[in-house]
């Protein structure tokens, strides 16, 4: 250890990115305890005199007008060895951790980097010695927090700079950013902000910014299922046309076309649509008009859409087991009204 001019120091780039300086309160009794007791641990620096863990007793030496600090000069031959040792030094000794949670994120991360962590194992491509084989258990208990939240943290970082402000600022809970609103794609997180505005987004609760983001994909998921059934009409309205010229049974015809038409100029294309196989449904005037293959075809291409549909919420395990009861209870009715009709279907081919 020896004593080295404060104006030699060096700040790490990157600490500013991993983290915050001490404000208010506790800084003030920082400088206190500096001022009283001095610079107790020694600050590390590289041989190049790069500040690598002591940041704040710089700070608070240059606030207080001290020239010269303590300091342990190590030696590195790689930039990862000083930004794990610049990740871990300052962790542990700001005693709270990290209490910025998109900073805390991208500590572990880079730790999980570091180290060649993936999956809670020991990566291939480790860029320290790792002798111990470092999990990711082991870097979240390293940070103060659990594996989950671990997780958590990380998903923050997948957040649009405008979310990730708000949570650094403290406007938006990090609970609400990593349990519901990183879920979303970016360009639906933009989507959010643009529709409802930063300060609205950032007061909901979680279970508020839950219920708004599943009614928002659930009209998504409507109106794609509305648009669906009116391409299928438009797509029934061309194979009736073909068929009036090809077997000249224009009367018959015509009285589907008519009533097609009808449908289009009082409901809205993308609501109240009948389905395929309605339209497809001969009559006792028009029993040879569509054949059942015609309805067949129809019925797979609904199928194949609803399983499409159905196939994302299949996905959200995860947010479903968060529900209450009572959105439980919901679900469970609306897959029974489709049973339903799955049902009475079975028992038109009994």
């Amino acid at each position: 250890m020896q004593l080295i001019k404060i104006d030699e120091l060096k700040p790490h780039e990157q600490n500013g990115y991993f983290f915050d300086d001490i404000q208010g309160d506790n800084w003030s009794e920082f400088l206190k305890s500096v001022q009283t007791s001095g610079v107790i641990e020694p600050v590390i620096i590289t041989q190049n005199k790069v500040i690598v863990s002591g940041h704040q007793r710089v700070r608070a030496c240059k606030e207080l007008s001290v020239m010269e600090v303590p300091c342990e000069i190590r030696i590195y031959d790689t930039e990862d060895k000083i930004l794990k040792d610049l990740l871990e030094t300052n962790l542990r000794q700001r005693g709270v951790g990290n209490t910025n949670p998109i900073k805390l994120g991208r500590c572990i991360v880079e730790l999980e980097n570091i180290y060649g962590v993936r999956k809670g194992s020991l990566g291939i491509t480790s860029h320290v010695d790792n002798p111990h084989q470092v999990t990711q258990k082991d870097i979240a208990e390293n940070v103060g927090v659990s594996q989950d939240q671990a997780k958590g943290y990380k998903k923050l970082l997948t957040l649009i700079p405008e979310l990730q402000d708000s949570i650094e600022s403290g406007i938006l809970s990090p609970t609400v950013g990593y349990k519901v609103l990183s879920r979303l794609p970016k360009e639906e997180q933009e989507k959010l902000i643009s529709d409802f505005g930063a300060d609205y987004i950032s007061s909901l609760t979680q279970k508020k910014a839950q219920e708004l983001i599943s009614g928002l994909k659930q009209e998504k998921e409507n109106l794609e299922i509305q648009l669906q059934q009116a391409l299928n009409k438009s797509a029934v309205k061309g194979d009736l046309e073909a068929l009036a010229k090809d077997t000249k049974e224009t009367d018959t015809v015509s009285d589907d076309l008519t009533e097609l038409a009808d449908i289009e100029n009082t409901v809205s294309p993308l609501e109240n649509l009948p389905t395929p196989i309605e339209e497809l449904k001969p009559t006792d005037d028009a029993t040879d008009t569509v054949d059942g293959e015609s309805i067949i075809a129809e019925l797979q291409l609904n199928v194949s859409e609803f399983v499409k549909v159905m196939s994302k919420h299949i996905s959200m395990e995860d947010l479903y087991e968060e529900f209450s009861k009572a959105d439980k209870n919901k679900v469970r009715e609306t897959i029974e009204d489709v049973e339903k009709v799955i049902n009475k279907i079975k028992n038109f081919l009994s």
